[in-house]
């Protein structure tokens, strides 16, 4: 009879269960579409993490559902850290904070998360279109189009052209950052930089060869060294140590307050 029961525990426990689900969300996303509308602090239980641990989600910007990652708004806390710190997470996420885990090539959602196409393709997307990719060291993400149909599918277009609306007679800057739209004629650019994508992620104990977490006072995604440095050190607005976002703002002026947060599509 025990073991009946404990079998019967099992199966129902090992099964893709649906207990409770709206209150044990694998992210912000799930959460919202469950119901919660508003800005604060829940608890998320990603793929593989039955504990799950507290974020803070974005309910409101842009559709809402955005589990927001990193936080930086006062300079109350320290974010010249080791990579162990940055690894199981620091902060208060009712203040200024980043998410454990994050520094890591996370599983968290991994088909809702593709490296690219060919791996969207993998996950059993077969439809030509717009698709958001995750490269690795790229936490954001962005847009690109996908043809899934061509010579065995999973195909990353970084250049479409075919009715002459887009100009392509551009700068070096443009064509780094990328430009036209992915539903039309486009160039292939990232706002994150080409720079950081599929770099380690790199702390003052754990710097690399070009020592880029100590020249710049942060920790990030770096590559001799950096265009952005958003875990930089807050109001320091000597060439590349402060929030660096180089495209917007340039080296010397380090951001008031910045927010990194994920979406699953």
């Amino acid at each position: 009879m025990k073991k009946l029961l404990v079998e019967d525990y099992r199966e129902k426990t090992c099964k893709n269960s649906t207990w409770a689900h709206s209150d044990r969300p694998i992210d912000c996303k799930d959460a919202y579409d469950n119901g919660k509308r508003s800005n604060g602090v829940y608890r998320i239980y990603p793929k593989a993490n039955i504990h799950g641990y507290k974020v803070y989600c974005d309910m409101t910007t842009d559709g809402g559902g955005w589990t927001v990652i990193q936080k930086r708004f006062d300079g109350s806390i320290n974010f010249y850290r080791t990579w162990k710190e940055y690894r199981n997470g620091f902060g208060n996420v009712t203040g200024e904070y980043w998410l454990e885990e994050t520094c890591k090539n996370s599983n968290w959602f991994h088909s809702d998360r593709p490296i690219d196409c060919k791996d969207a393709y993998d996950n059993g997307k077969r439809s030509n279109g717009v698709y958001r990719i995750y490269p690795k060291g790229n936490i954001h993400g962005y847009k690109v189009y996908c043809d899934m149909t061509t010579d065995g599918g999973g195909w990353t277009v970084i250049q479409k052209r075919f009715d002459g609306s887009v100009n392509f007679y551009r700068t070096w800057k443009e064509y780094r950052n990328g430009f036209g739209n992915v539903t039309g004629e486009y160039w292939l650019g990232d706002s994150f930089g080409k720079t950081h994508i599929g770099q380690e992620f790199k702390t003052k104990d754990k710097p690399g060869k070009d020592k880029c977490p100590i020249k710049y006072t942060g920790a990030w995604w770096y590559k001799a060294c950096h265009y952005s440095n958003l875990n930089g050190k807050y109001g320091d607005n000597t060439y590349g140590k402060g929030l660096i976002w180089y495209t917007w703002r340039g080296y010397y002026e380090s951001l008031k307050r910045t927010e990194m947060k994920i979406r699953r599509e």
